[in-house]
């Protein structure tokens, strides 16, 4: 599980960093892909939704 966990975050990373890396695995060409912004949460994010699911469950 780590060895995939790595890949995904490295992957991950590439793609929300618009960062160049293979388009296969250890061959083909070098690709520099776009920045695509991973969904992310913040704090106030987190807060309203809790809030909004406590909201629900105590009607």
């Amino acid at each position: 599980m780590p060895h995939f966990t790595r890949q995904v975050e490295r992957i991950a990373r590439v793609h929300q960093e618009g960062l160049r890396d293979r388009g296969e695995r250890n061959r083909g060409p070098v690709v520099r892909y776009p920045v695509r912004e991973l969904l992310g949460l913040g704090d106030a994010d987190v807060d309203r939704i809790a809030d909004v699911v406590l909201d629900f469950l105590a009607q």
